[in-house]
């Protein structure tokens, strides 16, 4: 996955070049292909690009729309495509090549906040509005893009993970004991905290924006989603069918081949199987190829030898 970053100066001074390049630096080892800043008064925004889908190999993050003084950047990927294509085709008409960023922004020019309730997939990014002065950031329900923040009344700071935060001089590493505690315990009462004092992760299905005050957050996922009435067993298993090949067939949209993990147990093997015969039937553009699980601990194996 990509990775994300930045900082916004709540005190409205200049951001400051020195963390930027610090930002920059943690963010290399997400950034395969490359990272890149954008910054302006008191906002900064980073992006380290692991390119995944085709529309992604000729996009460049941060997003910029300066007409809407609008600055995005995204790490994931939109599954509805075509369904938010066919929405926006008669008010923020795209090309067909537009990439996931370019949709997402689209979206929010129309419906601000409220462009999330249309979105499916795996997301976690967050958006500047230069003319509110307003940082606005979201995670996907299933939550497989992490994000972390940090705010102290004179900056406020997110990232993929605590290390690019971390990356500001200015917040101190220090250890949050009781998280610690509770790895240790292995129970889990404080879902925001993380190992380190004074950094929060946010929620899956969770939204933060920041505005001349302390950050507000909330769930935008009004779940949970409503159950299916179906005549009969078989009516169950069509519609399963249905999404389960409607899932493999967004989560295939790759610029690289994509390989499926096999354990020899009957929910891996049913992915590889099922994205097999698409591929065949030609619904899927790619084939998976198949990696044994034992392939990882070989792997592992050798690299600590």
């Amino acid at each position: 996955m990509s990775g994300i970053g930045g900082f916004i100066m709540l005190d409205g001074s200049p951001a400051r070049t020195e963390w930027i390049h610090a930002m920059a630096g943690s963010l290399v080892r997400f950034g395969q292909d490359g990272v890149n800043h954008w910054s302006s008064g008191p906002a900064a925004l980073l992006h380290g690009k692991l390119a995944t889908t085709p529309e992604e190999l000729s996009e460049k993050q941060p997003l910029v729309d300066a007409a809407a003084q609008l600055v995005l950047s995204l790490d994931g990927r939109l599954d509805n495509r075509a369904e938010l294509f066919s929405w926006l085709k008669a008010r923020e008409p795209l090309s067909e090549t537009a990439s996931d960023a370019e949709v997402l922004l689209a979206l929010f020019k129309i419906e601000g906040d409220e462009c999330l309730q249309r979105l499916a997939g795996d997301f976690s990014f967050a958006l500047w509005d230069s003319r509110k002065r307003r940082l606005f950031c979201a995670r996907s329900v299933m939550g497989w893009r992490s994000f972390h923040w940090h705010c102290d009344g004179r900056i406020f700071a997110f990232g993929t993970d605590a290390g690019v935060l971390l990356a500001i001089p200015t917040i101190q590493r220090r250890f949050n004991e009781p998280v610690i505690g509770e790895i240790l315990a292995q129970r889990f009462t404080h879902p925001t905290e993380t190992l380190w004092r004074d950094v929060f992760r946010l929620r899956a299905g969770w939204a933060l924006a920041v505005q001349d005050r302390p950050p507000r957050v909330w769930r935008w996922q009004s779940g949970p989603f409503p159950e299916q009435e179906m005549k009969s067993d078989q009516d169950y298993a069509v519609r399963f069918r249905e999404l389960f090949d409607q899932s493999l067939i967004a989560c295939a949209r790759s610029s690289t081949p994509v390989a499926a993990q096999v354990s020899g147990g009957l929910d891996s093997s049913t992915v590889f199987c099922r994205g097999t015969e698409l591929f065949r039937a030609g619904r899927l553009p790619l084939k998976f190829r198949p990696i044994p699980i034992r392939c990882f601990f070989i792997s592992a194996k050798k690299s600590c030898e």
